[in-house]
């Protein structure tokens, strides 16, 4: 993600500087002052309380619903391709899933790209990071934190190409599969660099502008759905509710 000065824009969940302090705020949204190219921590944001702070690209993201922009959507996509390009030399089933495809086939650049690989299962979490260190030729910082522990992951890295920021989940399963494990129906979709594939749940919902939350999510989880899709779209952890929102739609159009 590339970011201006100018643009308002969050915390990510996944930062380390989410929530620490009050210069770090929680789902609130600041503006980019300063571009500070010369190190590390480069992005300055100045928050509603005044107080400014400095950020990696990798700490922020866009805040509401981003605005299309095919020439980027084309260049993650791109960039996506390499990814799996060399990962299916290992695994010919890997995919990006999840938010990014959503994003892409309505012409909107993604936040960041979940790219689901099955390794062989002998391999730990620190054997998959030394093999994905020599096949990126660069090193591959491992993701650590509540939202990584997950018994149907093995580990989750980071990847920088190209200006694209990858999380690459390493699953035990069937890559195909993991789009019907998202929590948000809307995330059930995955590209595999050439063609979409959705669940019957996703063509569903998608088409009237419903989204099914499952149970168990997490607030942080749920915040994160209804900063992405805004107003236009119903969400709800209700099936009924979703389905008498659908009926409600039907009868408007007819």
């Amino acid at each position: 993600m590339t970011f201006k000065i100018g643009d308002v824009v969050r915390i990510r969940e996944d930062s380390e500087h989410y929530g620490r302090g009050g210069a770090n705020p929680r789902n609130e949204d600041g503006v980019i002052i300063e571009l500070q190219e010369h190190t590390t921590h480069f992005i300055r944001v100045r928050w509603p309380s005044g107080r400014t702070n400095v950020y990696r690209p990798e700490d922020l993201e866009l805040a509401g619903p981003p605005e299309p922009d095919a020439d980027t959507v084309k260049s993650q996509q791109e960039a996506a391709k390499v990814v799996l390009d060399l990962l299916s030399g290992i695994d010919p089933h890997v995919v990006v899933a999840g938010g990014a495809p959503h994003d892409w086939q309505k012409g909107i650049p993604a936040r960041d790209v979940d790219i689901f690989v099955h390794l062989p299962t002998y391999m730990d979490a620190s054997e998959c990071q030394e093999y994905l260190n020599t096949l990126f030729d660069t090193y591959i910082g491992q993701l650590y934190g509540e939202d990584y522990e997950d018994p149907k992951i093995t580990a989750v890295f980071r990847l920088n190409l190209k200006g694209v920021w990858f999380d690459l989940i390493v699953i035990p399963g069937d890559p195909e599969k993991a789009m019907e494990a998202f929590p948000s129906t809307h995330s059930q979709i995955s590209w595999d660099g050439e063609e979409y594939t959705s669940t019957t749940e996703y063509d569903l919902y998608k088409s009237w502008d419903v989204c099914i939350l499952s149970e168990d999510i997490s607030e942080r989880y749920k915040e994160k759905v209804l900063r992405k899709l805004g107003d236009s779209c119903t969400v709800t952890q209700n099936i009924s509710e979703a389905l008498d929102e659908i009926h409600k739609k039907i009868a408007d159009a007819t």
